[in-house]
């Protein structure tokens, strides 16, 4: 199925960690993940209606496991990792002008 300009989808038809209603990008520089609200809720790439109501429960049952990628999961460690040496060198600091 091809998407077009007014194709519309019915959210309520996937589970609500299919949908994406904020885009997020790591900013490497600053070490920041920054978060926008998106205008319209988006589906992720690999989303499947999966919520069916009125229908049996084995039907809606979701069996997806939801995992970051490898490479977002670094960047986000990253981040942590500076921050954390970030506040270790500024206590330092403080420590160094006390004496």
């Amino acid at each position: 199925m091809h998407s077009t300009k007014n194709f519309k989808v019915c959210e309520l038809h996937f589970d609500p960690a299919d949908v994406r209603r904020h885009s997020e990008y790591f900013d490497a520089k600053t070490g920041k993940l920054l978060t926008a609200a998106l205008s319209q809720p988006r589906l992720k790439d690999d989303a499947v209606p999966s919520v069916f109501p009125g229908c049996p429960t084995y039907m809606t049952k979701s069996n997806k496991t939801s995992r970051e990628a490898p490479d977002k999961k670094a960047e986000s460690k990253e981040s942590l990792d500076v921050e954390k040496a970030l506040q270790l060198s500024i206590d330092s600091f403080k420590d160094y002008e006390k004496k």
